[in-house]
Parts: structure tokens; C-alpha cells; sequence
């Protein structure tokens, strides 16, 4: 049996021709949505958590400590309240999912950061100020 080429636009064609497309759609529970398809975007009204939150373990700081060694004032976890309290010279050690304060514009990740002792951290460079605080809606 001989095998037959066809080019990719060709194939492509035949592709739709071949298929059924439906318009039908229903309602289901989130339990009952595996193996279906999405018919319009899902949306939400608010932001969660509705706060800047560190992605990954590592250092908050004011953009233009970078380059620096920094002492850390105060280590954030996941669900701590910190009222901004940087003063010259210090970085937060933050904790994945914890909140940003507002005092801190830039993070670092653990592993990008230099020479952290426990109590002192070398921020490198060419990190980027990258904090974008969200407006409550």
C-alpha cells in the first residue's frame, strides 16, 4: 500500500471538513468539567490574594539598595501583616506567598542572591525593579 502525501495546507482542509463542530453548551459543575471544552473565558472579580505576594523564597528590597549588602530586618512568612519598616541598608527575607510591603520595590530569589550569610545578603545588580502594587478594585 502505497502512502500518500498531501501538503500541509491540504491537509489541514480535509481536517475541518472532517469535523463536527457543535454551538450546543451547559452548565456543569467544576467535578463534571473534565474532558469538555470552555465556550467563553472564565473571569473573576477580584484578584487572589488581592496584594502583591512574593512567587518565591528570597529578598525584598528598595531598587536602589541593588548592588548592595544588605542586613535583614525581618523575615516574612505566608499570612504575616508588615507595616513597611525598612531602614537604610535592610532587605526583608520573604517567604513564598507572603505580602509585599510597600516600602520593598524589587525581589531577589534565594539562589540569585550573594554571599547570604542568615543575617546579611548581597543583592546582585542587574536585578530588575519589577513590584507593580495592584489599585483595590
Amino acid at each position: 500500500m502505497a502512502k500518500e502525501f498531501v501538503e500541509f495546507n491540504q491537509a489541514y482542509e480535509k481536517s475541518l471538513k472532517g469535523a463536527n463542530p457543535t454551538i450546543k453548551t451547559e452548565i456543569v459543575s467544576l467535578n463534571d468539567a473534565l474532558g469538555k471544552v470552555l465556550s467563553s473565558d472564565i473571569t473573576v472579580c477580584k484578584n487572589l490574594p488581592a496584594y502583591d505576594n512574593a512567587a518565591l523564597d528570597g529578598f525584598a528590597f528598595r531598587y536602589e539598595d541593588r548592588a548592595k549588602r544588605l542586613k535583614v530586618a525581618k523575615v516574612i512568612y505566608a499570612g504575616d501583616v508588615v507595616e513597611p519598616m525598612l531602614g537604610e541598608g535592610e532587605c526583608y527575607k520573604i517567604m513564598t506567598g507572603a505580602k509585599i510591603p510597600k516600602d520593598a520595590t524589587s525581589l531577589v530569589a534565594v539562589e540569585n542572591a550573594i554571599d547570604f550569610d542568615g543575617e546579611f545578603v548581597t543583592i546582585p545588580s542587574d536585578i530588575p525593579k519589577r513590584i507593580c502594587y495592584q489599585t483595590p478594585r
